[in-house]
């Protein structure tokens, strides 16, 4: 049967998710393809962003709500210490369900908008990218790695190391000063960033993002978007 979670059970089954794959990451590094890594960082991404499970007898919530059942006291509700003295009202001590979904929705908000204000900046600071032309090795290189979407190779002062940008129209940036003679270095820059567009790694960059972002509360969502993002990085060598 599928079952809504809320943000709680998502977030708590996703920071298991990010314990375990960090344990295995940090025994298997150098022992399993990258890729491996990148499917199980997609599996915790997913569990952040999808609100739907299947519910089972075995479920650890059902387990918890077992153990707690018949001991909740409703907000507003009343205990009496001994018996025969006067019921006490019991006053919350806690805030509030919709006081702490606004705290979350506030930010998530916040963050939503600093991250998009620091991506259209990045965009404009790259407009005046000027493209590569007549370069031999860039040349023949392109007629061998043929894709899709149109691909630019542009130069510009705004990066201080090669990227990839870009999703249904992506492009390979060059510093300006990086020199373009060293033919095998300047392969092994173009394999890299080929791979993070051919796997279209800015939009799954993008996702992992949103859901840290959609679990900001949570410290493990960060530590899932710092190591996603380095075996990206580790992946592209490899491959």
């Amino acid at each position: 049967m599928i079952q809504i979670m809320n943000i709680v059970q998502m977030s708590v089954q996703a920071g298991v998710l990010i314990a375990a794959i960090g344990a295995v990451r940090a025994i298997a590094l150098y022992r399993l393809p990258k890729t491996s890594f990148l499917a199980l960082w997609g599996v915790a991404v997913a569990r952040m962003l999808i609100p739907f499970s299947l519910k089972s007898q075995w479920s650890i919530y059902n387990l918890f709500g077992r153990q707690v059942k018949g001991a909740a006291i409703p907000e507003g509700g009343y205990v009496t210490a001994r018996a025969g003295q006067t019921a006490m009202p019991l006053e919350p001590t806690a805030p509030s369900i919709p006081q702490l979904q606004a705290l979350r929705l506030g930010g998530m908000a916040e963050l939503v908008f600093v991250f998009a204000v620091l991506l259209v900046r990045n965009y404009r600071a790259l407009r005046g990218a000027v493209p590569v032309e007549d370069h031999s090795v860039i040349t023949k290189w392109r007629e061998e790695h043929r894709l899709f979407r149109p691909l630019r190779i542009v130069r510009s002062d705004s990066v201080s190391s090669p990227l990839s940008v870009g999703i249904l129209r992506p492009r390979i940036i060059f510093p300006q000063e990086m020199a373009l003679d060293q033919e095998q270095t300047l392969c092994y820059v173009l394999a890299h960033e080929y791979f993070h567009i051919r796997r279209f790694d800015t939009l799954w960059k993008l996702l992992a993002l949103c859901a840290a972002c959609v679990h900001w509360f949570n410290p493990l969502a960060w530590v899932m978007l710092i190591l996603f993002n380095r075996d990206l990085e580790l992946s592209c060598d490899e491959m």
